[in-house]
């Protein structure tokens, strides 16, 4: 049995007993654990490692000791600043292996795959920095592909939900969003008065962000052209 959890949080305890927005719990999926081990395995490769310090370690060049704590750096060969190469490969080739795998998870899983209520989950990495855009290129690709089927072929309007939290939309998204005629969206967003420890004046940024939006709809309400915009509670029970 594989168990895990995904959260957007720390690993405050609070987000893992009175905040409802905060994680996704997964049953029984060691597939998608084992993803999740490789790529912490992956990325630790080039990231600081904390230890006590008194830890038995090969110190590299790059290691900082401080406070009674090692920072220990992983890679002699390559200063902290300069891993950008190197990370952009070990992303690309840790998702191409695993590409193969959920090809054959996907086949085997056939007849499950037919269900109504199937739910696929693709991991995607967003590592502009290093050059690595998935997010960016799948997003694009979906809402176009999604456009394309519906004015090909009749059938009802698909629904794209995205979060938001601090409805801080990346200009290209918007720009696919307001430019879609054949797909609904709904765009999942914090309260502007969410949580005790909002920085003084972001809620109004919050609302000034959604108002800039809304009016490139041309209304000025949350729902118009097919775009529905929700505004969560503190979800706090």
């Amino acid at each position: 049995m594989a168990n895990h959890e995904f959260s957007s949080a720390n690993l405050n305890k609070s987000y893992f007993t009175n905040r409802q927005d905060r994680y996704i719990h997964f049953k029984t999926q060691p597939l998608l654990a084992q993803y999740c081990f490789d790529f912490l395995q992956t990325i630790a490769k080039f990231s600081f490692c904390l230890f006590p310090k008194s830890t038995s370690l090969s110190m590299s060049p790059h290691s900082i000791i401080r406070d009674g704590y090692i920072l220990f750096w992983p890679d002699p060969d390559t200063h902290p600043h300069c891993i950008n190469d190197k990370a952009q490969y070990a992303i690309t080739t840790f998702q191409l292996s695993r590409l193969v795998a959920s090809q054959i998870q996907l086949k085997n899983n056939e007849d499950s795959s037919r269900s109504e209520h199937r739910i696929l989950v693709f991991p995607i990495i967003q590592a502009g920095q290093f050059g690595v855009r998935e997010e960016e290129t799948i997003l694009e690709l979906l809402i176009r592909s999604v456009n394309r089927a519906v004015k090909l072929v009749s059938r009802r309007r698909p629904l794209l939900v995205l979060t938001s939290g601090y409805f801080s939309l990346y200009k290209p998204y918007e720009k696919l969003i307001l430019g879609s005629r054949n797909l609904d969206c709904k765009i999942v967003t914090a309260s502007p008065k969410v949580g005790h420890h909002i920085p003084k004046g972001l809620p109004q940024l919050k609302l000034s962000r959604q108002m800039d939006f809304l009016r490139l709809t041309g209304c000025q309400e949350e729902y118009q052209k097919g775009i529905h915009i929700l505004k969560g509670a503190s979800c706090v029970r």
